[in-house]
């Protein structure tokens, strides 16, 4: 096969996943109590960094992503 390195890596990859989605919510602001408790009835899975409210999030909000998910919340006592 002769093809070229950069001819193959341009090509799109497609996910099929006809499995169910979920919208990840804007947690700016939230308090980690909170972040927590939606991400728990999402079925998300949750990682914490810091102490405080929610300054920013790995995966942007209203993001379709399937339940299982893993998602970092940065934490903050003081606004950025």
């Amino acid at each position: 096969m002769d093809q070229e390195p950069d001819a193959a890596a341009a090509r799109p990859t497609v996910l099929l996943d006809n499995g169910p989605h979920v919208n990840v919510p804007d947690f700016s602001g939230l308090a980690a109590r909170n972040v927590a408790q939606e991400c728990q009835k999402l079925g998300l899975e949750l990682s914490l960094l810091g102490s405080g409210l929610a300054v920013a999030q790995s995966i942007p909000a209203n993001s379709q992503v399937t339940p299982g998910t893993r998602l970092v919340v940065k934490l903050s006592r003081f606004a950025q």
